[in-house]
């Protein structure tokens, strides 16, 4: 529910992404919820998160040891159309799968980080949901990440960035960045959970088994 403050001020998270753009969102998802994907062949590979940075500003990279595995969106704050539906999918699926959630890391990468700056791409998804990390880097370098997953981000006016036609899927990539499923926002969230958990432990029985975390 969108919120103001005592002088009537809106809150990050209601100016970038406006309540009646997330009620059509969940519109569409209530709508639509049979819709799931998991295809994405086992042999892709995404590009690595290396040279792109936090919502903190702090250079992103996967900490030594960690066997978190990822649930990647592309997107960028001022969306007025398919965002937020997938991040609001992510945070679905992490509170479906209560405990087993500190096993994934999701992350939300603009696709404009010209505008969306440290501050605004932090305070934006921490109102979204604290457990989601922003992540933004060069222009080059957000578009290689997003061309390796298969996406184009593409303006829809002569305005640079003005508006950015993009994916609205929710991606998988395992421990060595590979691909394991995508999915769809419109998806079920118990048929998304239950796949994801599928994909993860036939990740982790070709890697030998082990620990996920």
């Amino acid at each position: 529910m969108a919120r103001t403050t005592a002088r009537g001020t809106r809150k990050p998270f209601d100016r970038h992404w406006p309540i009646g753009v997330m009620a059509g969102c969940v519109a569409l998802i209530l709508v639509h919820g049979t819709l799931l994907l998991s295809a994405a062949p086992a042999s892709v590979a995404a590009a690595r998160f290396d040279s792109l940075f936090d919502q903190r500003g702090e250079p992103y990279h996967d900490q030594p040891g960690e066997h978190r595995y990822k649930l990647v969106v592309f997107g960028y704050t001022r969306c007025a159309d398919i965002c937020p539906a997938s991040p609001i999918r992510v945070r679905e699926i992490l509170d479906a799968l209560g405990n087993e959630s500190t096993f994934i890391k999701p992350l939300f990468v603009t696709l404009d980080p010209q505008r969306d700056t440290f501050p605004v791409l932090s305070q934006s998804v921490a109102a979204l949901d604290a457990r989601i990390l922003g992540i933004r880097g060069s222009p080059e370098a957000v578009d290689a990440l997003a061309k390796s997953y298969g996406i184009t981000p593409a303006p829809q006016s002569g305005t640079v960035r003005s508006g950015i036609d993009h994916s609205p899927m929710i991606y998988l990539p395992g421990r060595d960045d590979e691909i394991l499923a995508v999915y769809s926002p419109a998806g079920r969230v118990p048929a998304i959970v239950a796949d994801l958990r599928r994909q993860i432990g036939r990740a982790r029985a070709r890697a030998g088994g082990g620990a996920p975390a």
